[in-house]
C-alpha cells in the first residue's frame, strides 16, 4: 500500500490528465490488498474514463 502511495507522490494522483494502467496482480501480496483495492477503486470512480 505504502508503494502505491510512493508512485503517487511520485509521479502525481491519477486524473485524465494522469492516466495510469494497472494491469493486475496487485491485492494478492501482502497486508494491504483491501487497502490497495479500495484506493484503485476510488480512482476509478473519480475518473471513469
Amino acid at each position: 500500500f505504502y508503494d502505491l502511495l510512493n508512485i503517487f507522490e511520485l509521479n502525481g494522483l491519477p486524473s485524465d490528465e494522469n492516466p495510469y494502467l494497472f494491469n493486475g496482480d496487485f491485492v494478492d501480496r501482502g497486508s494491504f490488498s483491501v487497502e490497495i483495492i479500495l484506493t484503485l477503486f476510488a480512482f476509478k470512480c473519480m475518473s471513469p474514463s
